[in-house]
């Protein structure tokens, strides 16, 4: 697991084990999707 995160939940398998890095860019993405729901939430 890169250094310095600590997943507090969703799709993350045991650490360093297979899919890890793919894992992390689900939830890095799922991270960004809900800040856009919440800056368009804000723009009307």
């Amino acid at each position: 697991m890169a250094a310095g995160i600590i997943p507090a939940a969703g799709h993350l398998p045991e650490a360093g084990g297979y899919g890890d890095q793919a894992a992390i860019m689900l939830d890095a993405f799922e991270i960004m999707s809900a800040a856009e729901a919440e800056l368009l939430q804000q723009e009307r």
